[in-house]
Formats: structure tokens, C-alpha cells, sequence
């Protein structure tokens, strides 16, 4: 278990310095994926995610940060990289759906927030990790060792 714990960007460049040869991997494979299979420039790759990158910024700048740092860590450029964060999973820039909802209020059973994200995950490296971003609440993770 990793334990990540301290500011946004300190965070993120000790992730970035973990992972930097999984993050480049799993970079390459995605932008190999956008151009074999899809015909997809890097170019049109990162416009499409600029919906996600300021949806984040709006609502998580600290996610924004981490990102930041951890390409940097990783020596991959932060826009591509924040493409493949949002694209890797279900082939989200490739197409037009999504599969993740969210529910408040008299939504849900109790009247508690849910958030739910399906993908298929291909077979990738795990990790298993608590994070604590100073001034935010610690939680448990599990996921792909390219991001948190």
C-alpha cells in the first residue's frame, strides 16, 4: 500500500515518480489506440477532453494540480496526459456515451449522494493506496497504477 499523503502537488510527484514507467506506458497504449484503431489525432484527443478538464477545474482544482505534477514527475506532457486520464476507460473519447450517474436528495434511497462509474478495465497493474490531500478528507483507493 502506498500512502500518499500531503499537498496536491506533493502528491502527485511522488505518484508521478512510482509510477512514472506505467504512466508512460499506459500513455503510449492509449494514444497508439486513438490513432490505429480511431484515426484519432493527439490535436482532436485533447480537444475532446476539455469538456472533463474544465468540469474539474470548476469542481476539483486539487485533481488539476496532482495531474500536473504527476506528469511532470513522469516527464509526459500534462495535456496528453490529462487526455488519457479521461479517455482510457470505455473508450470515452472514441465515442458518444458515457455510463456514469450521479444521484442526490430524493434521488436516492436514503437521501444520500451516490456516484456510480462503470468501465471495463483492461489488464493493467493495481495499486492499493490511501490519499489525504491537505484539506480534504483521507480516503482508500484501488486502481490503475497510471493514475489516481
Amino acid at each position: 500500500m502506498v500512502n500518499l499523503s500531503g499537498t496536491a502537488t506533493e502528491i502527485g510527484l511522488l505518484w508521478g515518480a512510482i509510477n512514472r514507467s506505467d504512466i508512460l506506458a499506459h500513455l503510449q497504449e492509449f494514444l497508439r489506440i486513438a490513432r490505429d484503431d480511431h484515426a484519432l489525432t493527439e490535436t482532436v484527443l485533447v480537444e475532446r477532453s476539455q469538456p472533463q478538464a474544465r468540469i474539474i477545474e470548476l469542481l476539483a482544482p486539487h485533481w488539476q494540480e496532482e495531474s500536473l505534477a504527476i506528469a511532470s514527475a513522469a516527464g509526459v506532457p500534462h495535456d496528453l496526459y490529462q487526455t488519457c486520464l479521461v479517455g482510457k476507460y470505455r473508450k470515452l473519447l472514441f465515442s458518444e456515451d458515457c455510463t456514469s450517474y450521479a444521484a442526490v436528495g430524493s434521488a436516492s434511497a436514503d437521501g444520500r449522494p451516490l456516484f456510480h462509474k462503470n468501465r471495463d478495465n483492461p489488464a493493467r497493474p493495481q495499486t492499493f493506496y490511501r490519499k489525504h490531500t491537505s484539506g480534504l478528507l483521507p480516503y482508500l483507493s484501488v486502481g490503475d497504477t497510471s493514475d489516481t
